[in-house]
């Protein structure tokens, strides 16, 4: 399909509307493991194909829908301190907006439903 058709097609689907959106995290850390748990959700009010709001999720660290953190401190080993991180965004695939094409169904999505997980060094 031309780039051109495909831009109109969009054009044609998509339209500005104000959505409202609220959100909650909760974090906590276990004791004697050091273990750092943060887990929360936003609630956005209606479909949308982007961020309702970049510079509050920005500066609350709030991720949109259902978001999941684990940070583990490492045993000293060489120089810095070491943690374990997983993160898991958009837990449950929310926020997907379906839309019609000549090709068939397209699913436009906001935020994607992803995992992350690494180390972290600080030195």
């Amino acid at each position: 399909m031309h780039a051109q058709t495909v831009n109109n097609l969009l054009r044609d689907v998509l339209r500005t509307e104000n959505r409202h959106s609220a959100g909650a995290n909760i974090s906590g850390k276990v004791p004697r493991l050091g273990t750092r748990l943060e887990s929360g959700y936003k609630w956005v009010g209606g479909p949308t194909v982007s961020h309702v709001d970049l510079y509050g999720e920005s500066l609350y660290q709030m991720e949109p829908f259902f978001h999941f953190g684990v940070r583990q401190p490492l045993p000293q080993f060489g120089l810095g301190r070491w943690e374990a991180v997983a993160e898991c965004d958009n837990l449950f695939a929310q926020g997907y907006v379906p839309a019609g094409s000549r090709d068939g169904q397209v699913a436009l999505v906001p935020t994607f439903r992803s995992f992350r997980g690494g180390l972290s060094v600080q030195f």
